[in-house]
């Protein structure tokens, strides 16, 4: 069974490509979500995923850096992201 982390700060986003990977794979796949960055983070050190698709531009915190997380160099060891 692949982990499959999916992160967007839109719902819309995140709800059709839970569907569409549920509709494809369904059993063979667990799905995490999360809309920030912070939550990434935290999923992913709990959820070991085995694929992360990552929008990675949040909309709603750009211009300030202090709510932006800090993605690099690897935060998800063994992960491929896409």
């Amino acid at each position: 069974m692949y982990r499959i982390l999916i992160a967007d700060d839109e719902g819309l986003s995140i709800n059709s490509m839970t569907y569409m990977l549920d509709e494809a794979f369904g059993d063979s796949c667990e799905i995490r979500t999360a809309q920030t960055g912070r939550a990434v983070i935290e999923i992913a050190e709990a959820f070991h995923p085995d694929i992360a698709v990552m929008d990675i531009r949040d909309q709603r915190n750009r211009g300030d850096p202090g709510d932006q997380e800090d993605l690099s160099p690897d935060p998800l060891p063994g992960c491929h992201s896409l």
